[in-house]
């Protein structure tokens, strides 16, 4: 004959997706009094912290865009067939390069490089860095050759060499990141600092 003390009954209560309480019995249980043992237990889990209740959490918001440098490696030399500085008095030479940027803000630089060649121009300072607060709204960065900074072309004013449009947010970007653009004879590169709400 089978010896009902030696008899087992395990039952198990569910309390969350983590967690399971295991209660070993030795004759069933009335289900009122097992109800109770798994609230006082589930209670006792979760005033230790055993039971997982965190929320995952929200991405990261894009906020501003930090431009720490502009660098351009290529721009046109002649407007057309002609030089962008030739003044009524005096020889042509090479552009005077300002960047200028545009859109839901309007910014440029306060200073700029004079008779340039084709060298590669990295702008670090004179109104950098600057700080983008539409990340999501298209700019236009401009460079322009500025005219008569000496008295010598009285009458002309500044020419638009080439402009790109682009975006400053770049999607999965963390950090700072370098965006290359090209639009015809310009080619320029942008650092970023991402800053999130």
């Amino acid at each position: 004959m089978t010896n009902r003390a030696d008899k087992r009954f395990i039952v198990k209560k569910v309390i969350s997706r983590r967690y399971s309480i295991y209660i070993r019995v030795t004759k069933p249980l009335n289900m009122k009094i097992f109800t109770r043992i798994t609230a006082i237990a589930a209670i006792a889990l979760s005033l230790t912290g055993c039971i997982d209740t965190a929320e995952e959490a929200p991405a990261p918001v894009i906020s501003t865009v930090k431009i720490n440098s502009i660098t351009i490696t290529e721009y046109p030399l002649t407007n057309g067939a002609v030089a962008w500085d030739d003044p009524f008095i005096g020889s042509a030479t090479g552009p005077d390069i300002q960047w200028r940027i545009s859109g839901p803000e309007n910014m440029a630089s306060t200073t700029y490089f004079e008779n340039c060649d084709g060298s590669t121009l990295t702008y670090t300072a004179g109104g950098l860095p600057i700080y983008l607060n539409q990340p999501l709204q298209e700019y236009t960065l401009e460079i322009w050759d500025l005219d008569d900074l000496d008295g010598s072309d009285l009458g002309s004013v500044d020419d638009l060499m080439s402009s790109v449009t682009f975006l400053p947010w770049i999607a999965g970007a963390t950090g700072t990141e370098t965006l290359e653009l090209t639009n015809g004879p310009m080619t320029v590169q942008i650092e970023f600092t991402y800053i999130f709400q």
